[in-house]
């Protein structure tokens, strides 16, 4: 059953969306795609759209890599509260940045006239607005991925192999020639990952006026109603995508790197002795850019608390409506990621192999192409309960985070091991038991990290929902970007923060409450 709803909900949209675009005047013809790939404009979009997803990935590497290996394997400065706060800027959306630093760095934002002033220039030194702005936003976006599963890979290094090592070569012998060859495929899938969310994110380049696919594919679907154009535009970016997904599956196919708990049994491995400053100071960096820089100029952007009330006296059907939307898609991921995860880790041979590459094909598959996908399968006269209501997008968060979802639990069933299941047997024949007593309670960390990363990336979901979202609805993301064009600054950094503390109340709570209902030694 999990399989068919994955197949309908998921896989059926782009592929739908694909057949769709080979039918003209009713017959089948490549018209579309000869049109559209024969254009002179491809070459420069794919040109942009490959820099821009190359160069975002280099960037992420340099900063989210070092990252890691300061967090777990040095005595840097609050070395414990660092290992949950790199990942507070996937809870800030990249357009939220983008919008805080438009106003910094824009050309009338607040450090270009500063500058402008003060060297007394005819024009701003730089501006934010191109493609090199494009590759620095969404860098400091998306490096925690690359942290997240270095992290995950130094973790899971067998300690006694660089100890060993350590003492012929040293440590930074043991570093270079054991840890980082062994980690290596978790730092190439975190490149890989940001590389996907790079190539297929639309508001960024968008808002910076940066020629991409993603933007090219919006346009000629939103502004000149070409279905098939559209769908022939984001075929180089599928078929760019696919094999780095394949590349995922090759290298992480039983890897585990969701890790979002403090606990590590390594001691501090290097004192970093008078370069402790220095490093700290890179750390602080990081987080200034890509986390209180932004969230700083949207608090004093919105201006006092009447921003705030008029905010939320206005918008808060949409606040709400989103929260809603997004609780309820992270739950439906739960279920839907649980059970195909789970038939993934007990199947064997090719169909593991089939199940677990079609497990992460949403990931190959832009947010504006799957709104198109969406809207090619549903809107139909016997379907316009599903296009015509909030499910469509309940459907869209669902296709473009599953993947998550599944990964995460996927990495906890990893290490249940099948006898316990089969002890299990021992105590009752039912398979719900089984799974309520035991599985469940034991893939618990896996589950609570793909809901909170389900909700926070629904909630702030843009792309996709700007396609699909029904007439007379709208999410928060929607309103904000709709009021941006209207010019009403103050409401719209209001409106940002708000989205902030929508995003981290709910997994601010779990992770609370978890941490109260646990034991007082687990604590400690």
């Amino acid at each position: 059953m999990a399989v068919l709803v994955f197949a309908v909900v998921i896989l059926l949209p782009t592929a739908w969306m694909f057949a769709n675009s080979l039918i003209v005047d009713k017959s089948i013809s490549f018209q579309n795609y000869t049109h559209v790939l024969s254009d002179a404009r491809q070459l420069r979009l794919l040109y942009n759209t490959l820099l821009l997803g190359l160069g975002t990935t280099l960037v992420a590497l340099v900063i989210g890599v070092p990252l890691a290996f300061l967090i777990d394997r040095t005595n840097i400065y609050l070395r414990r509260p660092l290992q949950y706060l790199y990942l507070v800027p996937l809870i800030i959306p990249p357009y939220m940045s983008t919008i805080a630093w438009i106003d910094l760095l824009g050309n009338r934002g607040t450090i270009s006239l500063f500058l402008v002033n003060t060297l007394s220039l005819d024009h701003p030194l730089f501006t934010i607005y191109g493609l090199a702005g494009c590759i620095a936003i969404l860098a400091l976006s998306y490096f925690p991925f690359v942290t997240l599963l270095a992290l995950s890979g130094l973790r899971s290094v067998d300690r006694r192999l660089e100890e060993a090592a350590s003492l012929s070569h040293g440590e930074l012998g043991a570093l270079r020639s054991i840890t980082v060859p062994l980690i290596s495929p978790h730092i190439l899938t975190g490149a890989i990952f940001v590389f996907i969310f790079a190539l297929s994110n639309y508001e960024v380049p968008d808002l910076l006026r940066v020629n991409a696919y993603p933007v090219e594919i919006f346009v000629l679907f939103s502004a000149f109603y070409r279905e098939g154009a559209a769908t022939a535009a984001s075929l180089p970016l599928i078929l760019v995508t696919i094999p780095a997904i394949l590349l995922i599956r090759h290298y992480m196919g039983s890897r585990s790197y969701v890790t979002l708990s403090s606990a590590s049994s390594y001691p501090v491995v290097v004192n970093l002795g008078k370069w402790k400053k220095l490093a700290f100071g890179f750390v602080v960096l990081v987080f200034l850019l890509s986390a209180v820089l932004p969230i700083t100029d949207l608090v004093i952007r919105s201006g006092s608390v009447v921003s705030y009330a008029t905010a939320l006296r206005t918008a808060h059907r949409q606040i709400l409506t989103g929260i809603a939307l997004a609780a309820i898609a992270a739950t439906a991921m739960i279920v839907l990621g649980f059970s195909i995860s789970y038939f993934i880790e007990r199947s064997k041979g090719r169909t593991r192999g089939l199940m677990e590459t079609l497990s992460l094909l949403p990931f190959a598959v832009p947010a504006t192409v799957l709104g198109i996908g969406l809207i090619s399968v549903w809107n139909t006269p016997m379907t316009q309960f599903v296009y015509g209501s909030s499910l469509i997008v309940l459907f869209g968060y669902t296709a473009r985070f599953i993947p998550f979802v599944t990964r995460a639990i996927g990495s906890s069933l990893r290490q249940i091991h099948l006898d316990l299941e089969e002890a299990g047997l021992l105590c009752s024949n039912s398979w719900s038991q089984r799974m309520s007593k035991i599985v469940v309670p034991l893939a618990e960390p896996g589950i609570l990290a793909g809901w909170c990363l389900a909700y926070a990336f629904s909630v702030g979901e843009l792309g996709t929902t700007l396609l699909v979202i029904p007439p007379g609805e709208a999410t928060l993301p929607i309103r904000i970007y709709t009021l941006m064009h209207y010019g009403a600054s103050q409401i719209v950094a209001a409106l940002c923060m708000v989205l902030v503390v929508v995003s981290l109340v709910p997994i601010t709570f779990l992770f609370g409450l978890k941490y109260l209902t646990r034991p007082r030694s687990a604590r400690d």
